[in-house]
């Protein structure tokens, strides 16, 4: 009977304890802000304009663990472009980050798309109009959990995603 007892008390013991690994984790991710600074260098009364201008924007990040324990998260950020003038979509920008999650509390961040510069002529009178440097198209963010081999994505435009599956 002793032995059976203690067998039992053991038995529940490490069965609570390998609960108490279990973990899930689950994200989100949205659009936190936008913003553009622009500086003309040149006006006239005819519509002309030359400036320079910056754009940048912000993605919210939230992971929530479920269940109990603590986990490390891997989270990569990629920033995805295009030229002003027309042409491909392009990577700007990626960050990765490793964030350690546990059920007791939710972890929420902002990333950046950093500063990404252009350049625009008008000059209506004689038929110019020129641009160049990079818009930004959007964003995605992938989270990989240990063992994982691909990420979940998040993004701002699901084609996005596509465009970094392919990126090598």
């Amino acid at each position: 009977m002793k032995r059976t007892t203690i067998f039992l008390i053991l038995l529940v013991v490490l069965s609570l304890a390998a609960q108490a690994q279990n973990l899930s984790v689950s994200f989100d991710a949205k659009n936190a802000t936008s913003s553009r600074s622009q500086n003309s260098t040149f006006k006239d009364g005819y519509g002309g304009d030359i400036s320079d201008f910056e754009r940048e924007r912000t993605v919210e990040i939230t992971l929530r663990g479920i269940g109990a324990g603590q986990m490390n998260v891997e989270v990569k950020v990629w920033w995805i472009g295009k030229p002003l003038a027309g042409g491909d979509k392009l990577l700007l920008s990626s960050n990765t980050v490793t964030k350690e999650v546990t059920a007791s509390k939710g972890l929420t961040w902002k990333e950046s798309s950093g500063a990404v510069a252009g350049h625009d002529m008008k000059l209506p009178l004689i038929g110019v109009r020129r641009t160049s440097g990079n818009k930004i198209l959007g964003w995605v963010v992938g989270m990989k959990t240990p063992g994982a081999q691909v990420y979940n994505y998040k993004s701002s435009d699901p084609s996005l995603v596509e465009f970094v599956r392919n990126l090598k």
